[in-house]
């Protein structure tokens, strides 16, 4: 009886998938758990090796958006947890153990996010500004206290700088939450911020770990993370990043119009539209006062110089860029 479902989203980066399934393979040696790898391209003989060691695989070679991989994920998985891990991270060494009993031990446990660490192309420990999250203490929030909690806005404040829907690699859900929901949506980006409000919407309980239980992988191949790119290729990347992303949470916003969450979402909006003025050298999107005195009033700090810094002429946003993204 499988219990644990580890699922590895490949996004077309083969190079990484041998090494993360030999050291998923000696985790779960000896426990009820699977592992599961969704791909988007065809390759004789990573099939071949998957084959070997017993690991299930589909491949997705047209309807590859990353909604599809979720999809295709609840269909496939027989566990009753599904623990996501992309295919340039890794994990430390015990966490499906650990999530597992967690989830064994918390019976309405929904969603599970751990705190993470960078690495880079050959698995050393980076220090990244940008991705670092602040230390905190780990949250269990009861569902029956879920909409209190998102009404403070010194808890939206902490939700910000925590990012609980941010790295798919630190996600552990229970599958039964997301198979109820997840044939009604298509998109290809932020699954990790649809899954996080999912959970938020659910029944279920919210645990949000300080724990650092995921390598998140900092390359040279991945321009939107490696800081070494040239400023017209991260201002692309994170141009679409951002644009994409308001789309998204358009679909989110509706999903959780009228509860108790709407306030931490819009403000999640408010914050791409100013990073898009950032990185496009434009005010593209105008901030209303409105929506400036909300996400003042809920983080003064960050967010007064992300306002003003939004607004500046294009010179000083492209010195900006090379100055703290390292870009060319």
């Amino acid at each position: 009886m499988v219990y644990s479902s580890i699922v590895i989203f490949d996004f077309s980066r083969p190079d990484f998938i041998r090494r993360a399934v030999c050291f998923l393979l000696k985790e779960i040696s000896g426990t009820d758990s699977e592992i599961i790898l969704i791909k988007s391209y065809k390759d004789p003989d990573i099939e071949k090796f998957l084959e070997d060691n017993s690991v299930k695989y589909t491949t997705l070679m047209e309807q590859n958006r990353q909604s599809d991989y979720i999809k295709t994920a609840c269909e496939v998985a027989s566990g009753e947890i599904m623990i996501f891990m992309d295919d340039d991270d890794t994990f430390y060494s015990g966490k499906i153990k650990y999530v597992s009993d967690l989830f064994r031990e918390n019976k309405n446990l929904g969603y599970y996010h751990n705190n993470f660490d960078t690495i880079d192309e050959l698995e050393n420990i980076t220090a990244i500004r940008n991705y670092k999250t602040p230390e905190f203490e780990s949250l269990y929030i009861n569902s029956n206290r879920k909409s209190e909690f998102f009404k403070n806005s010194k808890n939206i404040r902490l939700m910000l700088r925590i990012r609980p829907d941010f790295n798919s690699s630190s996600i552990v859900i229970r599958k039964s939450l997301l198979s109820a929901s997840h044939k009604n949506y298509g998109f290809n980006v932020r699954p990790d911020s649809f899954i996080f409000t999912l959970a938020l919407m659910s029944t279920m309980d919210l645990m949000l770990d300080n724990k650092v239980l995921t390598h998140y992988r900092i390359y040279s191949g991945n321009v939107s993370t490696s800081y070494n790119a040239t400023t017209a290729q991260l201002m692309e990347t994170f141009k679409e990043a951002f644009s994409s992303g308001i789309s998204m949470f358009d679909i989110i916003q509706r999903m959780a119009k009228d509860s108790a969450f709407e306030t931490y979402i819009e403000v999640r909006i408010i914050n791409l539209k100013l990073a898009y003025n950032f990185w496009s050298l434009t005010r593209t999107y105008k901030i209303s006062f409105r929506e400036k005195v909300l996400v003042l009033g809920i983080d003064f700090m960050h967010e007064f110089g992300y306002i003003t810094l939004s607004a500046m002429p294009a010179f000083v946003k492209l010195r900006v860029m090379k100055l703290f993204y390292h870009a060319k």
